[in-house]
């Protein structure tokens, strides 16, 4: 007996090898009929039976299942209409298997069709660094561009107070004890209140702390937006007060003359023809019919005016990201802020200036188009009209309707206004209806990237 042991333990332990052979030989074939069976039945649209031979597979493998097994899960949810479960399972195979293109295609395809502008919003920028070259992944992102919604808010006149605050006008005139007056408010771009105090005019400082206020009997005087009193010159009678700026300097009029003031309302000496708003410590001053570009040290030692001309922006500033507009008795071009001096040797018949780093409208002829800031041709002129870029839109118009364009110049919301301001950067744009007055539209690339 005990000579037969060792050889009932060598037998036993061959037919322990033999039986993990035979199923690690049996259970992947009987794996691959029953994953090809379930694969057979969801190709057929048999979703429900294909459903339950890939759970009969799972439990063949015991393990996690394959990419042909998570691959088939995803149709399976697809065909069955589960539009929750389909998403989560994209999203792990995007997870589980970064090189498969397809799974990113799949799940922006799946957002546009459940018209999921958020997610678009979020994720195209990430997938199209992964994929330049995916087609239908660059089609999405230009018809994203394109997307918008027009809200109708009836303002009788609209100005941007800052990049983010609007200076609203809501009727033509209020009648208050029989008498005509004029009201303004300040509102975000949504149009909800921020600053109404029936003023006439307002002009809002740079940092958007506090305000130069002219009252209903033509007073200027400096709050804060809770409308605290900061400063008031009772001994100058001004006739109009721009923006604060960052330095601290503002242009007024006095008695039909250009001058600067402090944040005190207090009246510097010297007194120009025109002159705009410092921004980045550098404003543009007109005398005598020529213009200069001054800085906040050298404002007072001006002594020449080579310009013919100095573009300002929708903020009256001539600056914009290190770059400005000039012109000469040659044409307009640009030239750097940092030491005044043409980028290029391009010259233009027209130019606007420059809003952002993005391109200035100039015109060619009787058409407009846009040059970069380092004075190349952007996009060819071939519009009636243009306003320069900012934040990735530009107003232009065509059949002497306004609409605005893309970074790439396909039209994104097609001319259909009497005026179009610039897109805020929150996707907000003031247009002027056909009646005259102002609603506005939303760009939703904008709007959703700006809420995360």
């Amino acid at each position: 007996m005990r000579k037969l042991f060792p050889i009932i333990f060598i037998l036993c332990i061959a037919g322990a090898w033999m039986a993990i052979i035979y199923r690690n030989i049996s259970v992947p074939k009987e794996y691959e009929n029953v994953l090809s069976g379930a694969i057979e039945a969801c190709e057929a649209g048999y979703y429900l039976e294909a459903q339950e031979r890939l759970d009969a597979a799972a439990a063949l493998r015991g393990i996690d299942r394959d990419y042909r097994a998570q691959e088939l899960q995803r149709d399976i949810y697809y065909g069955l209409q589960n539009g929750s479960s389909y998403e989560r399972q994209v999203l792990s195979m995007i997870q589980d298997y970064p090189e498969q293109e397809e799974n990113y295609e799949r799940l922006i395809r799946f957002y546009v069709s459940t018209r999921d502008t958020a997610a678009l919003c979020r994720l195209l920028p990430e997938y199209l660094e992964l994929w330049p070259e995916n087609e239908s992944i660059l089609i999405v992102d230009e018809e994203l561009d394109k997307q918008y919604r027009y809200v109708m808010s009836g303002y009788y006149d609209v100005r941007y107070a800052t990049p983010s605050l609007v200076d609203i006008q809501e009727s033509e005139y209020e009648i208050t004890d029989e008498e005509e007056t004029v009201r303004r408010k300040l509102v975000n771009s949504q149009g909800n209140d921020v600053f109404d105090a029936g003023y006439s005019q307002m002009s809002v400082s740079q940092d958007g702390t506090s305000c130069f206020v002219c009252d209903q009997n033509g007073v200027w005087t400096r709050v804060d937006i809770a409308q605290n009193l900061l400063a008031r010159n009772p001994d100058v009678d001004f006739s109009y007060v721009g923006r604060l700026s960052v330095n601290n300097i503002a242009t007024a009029i006095v008695d039909g003359k250009y001058c600067f003031i402090n944040d005190k309302m207090k009246v510097s000496d010297l007194e120009w023809e025109e002159a705009g708003t410092f921004r980045d410590g550098i404003n543009a001053v007109k005398r005598n019919g020529k213009w200069a570009l001054v800085t906040t040290q050298t404002w007072g030692d001006v002594t020449e005016f080579p310009y013919v001309d100095i573009q300002r922006n929708s903020q009256d500033c001539c600056v914009a990201d290190g770059y400005a507009v000039v012109a000469d008795e040659r044409g307009y071009y640009v030239i750097s802020a940092e030491d005044f001096l043409p980028v290029s040797e391009n010259i233009f018949e027209e130019m606007k200036a420059f809003e952002c780093s993005q391109p200035a409208a100039y015109r060619s002829g009787e058409t407009w188009g846009f040059v970069n800031r380092n004075g190349e041709v952007y996009l060819e002129a071939c519009y009636e009209d243009a306003k320069s870029y900012i934040n990735g839109y530009a107003a232009v118009k065509q059949g002497g309707l306004w609409g605005y364009i893309d970074r790439d110049g396909t039209m994104a919301v097609e001319p259909q206004f009497q005026d179009a301001l610039n897109v805020m950067e929150n996707g907000y744009a003031y247009v002027k209806n056909e009646f005259g007055y102002w609603d506005y539209v939303i760009i939703d690339r904008l709007y959703y990237a700006d809420r995360g």
